[in-house]
């Protein structure tokens, strides 16, 4: 087998695996229970208001916080927290995300 090759195969094998062992499927992106889920907010660039539909706890370059957003069946998803991700970038989502989302719920 070439060395280029995707392995789909192995692919298949891992999943597979880490299914029968009750991991999740992608272990760098991983849904957690949030004060979060479940609040209303408004994109204050867009004027547009979501539901804050699912939270990930998501790995690049260490930890980070993202949230799933839905408006209308349209979804959209915001960093929220930078936990340890050593990526600037990230830490930059998430510093806009919090200045452009406003939180329309009493608490969260």
């Amino acid at each position: 087998m070439p060395t280029d090759r995707y392995d789909t195969d192995h692919l298949q094998r891992v999943l597979k695996a880490r299914k029968e062992l009750g991991l999740p499927k992608r272990p760098h992106s991983i849904e957690i229970d949030h004060p979060m889920k479940g609040k209303r907010v408004l994109d204050t660039t867009s004027g547009r208001e979501y539901v804050v539909q699912r939270v990930h706890k998501t790995w690049h370059w260490g930890w980070y916080i993202c949230l799933l957003l839905n408006h209308n069946g349209s979804h959209g998803m915001r960093f929220w927290y930078n936990i340890s991700s050593g990526d600037p970038f990230i830490q930059e989502c998430c510093d806009a995300s919090h200045r452009e989302l406003e939180i329309l719920d009493a608490s969260g």
